[in-house]
């Protein structure tokens, strides 16, 4: 195999083993804002692998942490039994009982958007967890009815923290100069500012450009009395072009070591450098059209996502996503499913009905659907909506079922091992890898963690990631673990030598020794099971007396091209990025979206029209834009004028749209840049969590 330049060096690959009976928790480690109330997901399996149903499990919170149990979970789907035996039950507010799912159940935690719901499958069982003051919750979970005390408990860790964080907004000044960021960092429960926390700033993309005093690309700062932590961007050679500068959030050591630094959160922003100075005027939002009642009308749109391939026995999980494209409100909505005999629903058989709440211009309404698939072939759901004025949308999804692979199952008591026998251990270069995430310890850290992995793959296409840990400190590190989550998008097809099962249900490896300044690799690769803008792998590294250290990558996951889908040659290649200032805000807050629009071809493109589109947790407050014209203000929509002509290599087109929290949930920025000739938009999206 022939290396590709600049790629992540090729590791063997084993194939990886299913997790080992017993209990485990997820997640098995969390930093989470006070107040708020965490998920915790129990699972216990059994010697066949499989999920173990009406399972009694104990959830126990140390008595020297922080937090409190606030719900001991829901009684599942039919369980008589459980409601005879008073459980779920919490005991106090330490202490909590339930029984693993024989049905599996959807938990709404009734906000308007469905993305934060919670599917609890058959052999789990769940609880919650909150604190108001800051600290770490350990709890540990006890499965009593799981034979072998190794394998029946299990303890996960959840990291309270009272801050929240403004990043600097999007900037552009000329080539050459000087440009302050600042960060300002206060507390969540009152706003007041938090001094001595650590901000990083480390520039990841553009033209040659440092950080003041001396030019370094990274550089940290402490937060002064006002909060902010000021880091100056400056040129020592004039150049266009824009960088992006990834920041973090470090809470600093307590008192008497009473815990130590952790990065609690990051963001970036985006500073473009130019030529010469770009006129700019904001541009007072226009009032939003009135359509006339007559003309007014819904426009439904439905889609369905979901696994290509399966095997018989399995579950199999969509998303369906109703969008109301038009612009009057789509009301008394209701959801048909229709599915062949090879699937097999939980509550139901075909056909399957489901009332949806009322959905204005653009906005949208997910539900998720579980089958088991019972028997090899090509198996169907046809989904149909229906609503008021004869409003109609349908949308067909199939899944081809294999039968699975027979294995002979370890008998009861035996040692599982830890590699699969006869695996296979190619070896894999990915041709796109690059650097995504590097969390850098700090002064009193001991390790670094940095990932990377491609960022763009196709469903059913393979995704190798690897991950670096570096030793910092003069001495050596023992017996610490790397444990990998991945995203449910993602299905782990191979693993280098030596990785097992954590604590927690994670995929990850078990570390011996590490000698000072050395560096290990491991590596993951992924299947991509379905369509998804972003899909992430999440390394945390945990070492004894120390806290943890966690890394993210990301990738877009498209759908395959088909043939003669390549852009024509000769097009004009426009560039969009999309940057945000504040990231989570609350409802009556605001946040401002910075999209830059480039033409890095050598001809220019013509009429480039750019499109926002938001969901129904933001509300448009304004935008300040390089065109002369105001742009066009529709529901959940604003379009620019077009540009006759964007040249070669000219400065980036600059649109600031700001916007305030409207409703909890994902606040989605999506945006479309069209031109004369191009085959299909250039799109980019940003998302801000908006918190109630």
């Amino acid at each position: 195999m022939v290396p590709v330049p600049g790629a992540a060096p090729a590791l063997p690959v084993a194939a990886v083993a299913p997790p080992q009976w017993g209990i485990s928790v997820s997640p098995s480690q969390v930093i989470a804002p006070v107040g708020s109330e965490v998920i915790m997901i129990a699972t216990v399996t059994g010697y066949d692998g499989r999920w173990e149903p009406r399972q009694r499990v104990e959830w126990m919170l140390s008595p020297d942490g922080a937090g409190q149990f606030v719900s001991p979970g829901e009684r599942g789907p039919l369980e008589i039994l459980n409601w005879m035996h008073g459980l779920p039950k919490k005991v106090d507010n330490r202490f909590a009982v339930n029984k693993t799912f024989a049905a599996p159940m959807t938990l709404d935690r009734g906000t308007p958007t469905p993305t934060d719901d919670v599917l609890v499958q058959i052999g789990q069982s769940w609880t919650s967890v909150t604190s108001p003051t800051e600290g770490t919750s350990h709890v540990t979970v006890f499965a009593p009815e799981v034979y072998g005390w190794d394998r029946r408990q299990q303890t996960a860790s959840i990291y309270w923290v009272d801050a929240q964080w403004r990043f600097p907004a999007p900037a552009m000044s000329p080539a050459g100069s000087r440009h302050a960021l600042a960060t300002n960092v206060t507390r969540q429960t009152d706003n007041s500012p938090l001094v001595g926390w650590l901000v990083r700033y480390t520039i990841t993309g553009g033209p040659e450009a440092g950080f003041a005093p001396d030019g370094a690309a990274s550089v940290e700062v402490v937060t002064g009395v006002s909060g902010e932590a000021i880091a100056e961007i400056f040129q020592k050679q004039p150049t266009a072009g824009t960088n992006q500068v990834s920041i973090q959030v470090i809470r600093p050591a307590g008192p008497a070591g009473q815990n130590r630094p952790l990065a609690i959160g990051a963001g970036s922003t985006l500073h473009t450098w130019t030529t010469s100075e770009q006129a700019t005027r904001p541009a007072e939002p226009a009032p939003p059209a009135v359509v006339p009642a007559e003309t007014a009308a819904a426009q439904l749109d439905v889609t369905i996502s979901g696994p290509e391939v399966a095997v018989v026995g399995s579950d199999v999980h969509f998303e369906i996503q109703v969008v109301n494209r038009g612009n009057a409100r789509a009301t008394r909505l209701v959801v048909t499913n229709r599915f062949d005999a090879g699937l097999e629903h939980a509550r139901s058989s075909s056909p399957v009905e489901a009332d949806i709440v009322d959905l204005p211009p653009g906005g949208t309404s997910r539900l998720n659907v579980t089958f088991r698939v019972t028997r090899p072939g090509q198996w169907c759901q046809e989904i149909t909506v229906t609503g008021e004025r004869g409003l109609r949308a349908t949308a067909r999804g199939c899944v081809t079922v294999n039968e699975p692979q027979r294995e002979q199952p370890a008998a009861p008591g035996a040692a599982l091992p830890a590699e699969r026998p006869g695996a296979a251990s190619p070896d894999t270069a990915p041709g796109e890898a690059r650097p995504q995430a590097d969390t850098t310890a700090t002064s009193s850290a001991r390790l670094s963690v940095k990932q990377s992995g491609p960022d763009r793959k196709q469903v059913g296409e393979t995704a190798l990631f690897t991950i670096e840990v570096t030793n910092l400190s003069d001495q050596a590190i023992e017996n610490f673990e790397i444990a990998d989550n991945f995203e449910t998008t993602l299905q782990p097809a191979r693993a280098t030598e030596g990785r097992t099962w954590l604590a927690g249900g994670a995929l990850g490896w078990q570390i011996a020794r590490l000698e000072p300044g050395k560096t290990i690799r491991r590596a993951i690769e992924f299947t991509c099971l379905r369509e998804t803008s972003k899909s992430c792998n999440r390394v945390t590294v945990t070492a004894p007396g120390m806290e943890p250290q966690a890394s993210e990558a990301c990738l877009e996951i498209v759908r395959p091209q088909t043939e003669g889908a390549a852009p024509a040659g000769g097009q004009p290649q426009i560039d969009v990025t999309v940057a945000e200032t504040a990231d989570p805000i609350k409802v009556g807050t605001e946040t401002t979206f910075q999209i830059l629009v480039s033409n890095k071809s050598q001809q220019s493109a013509f009429d480039v029209t750019v499109t926002a589109t938001f969901g129904n947790e933001l509300r448009f407050e304004g935008a300040t834009t390089p065109l002369p014209e105001r742009p066009r203000i529709m529901p959940g929509e604003v379009r620019f004028p077009a540009v006759r002509e964007l040249r070669a290599g000219e400065n980036p087109l600059n649109f600031e749209l700001r916007f305030k929290g409207q409703a909890p949930g994902a606040g989605r920025l999506h945006v479309e840049v069209t031109s004369r000739g191009q085959a299909k938009p250039i799109t980019a999206e940003q998302t801000t969590e908006v918190l109630p």
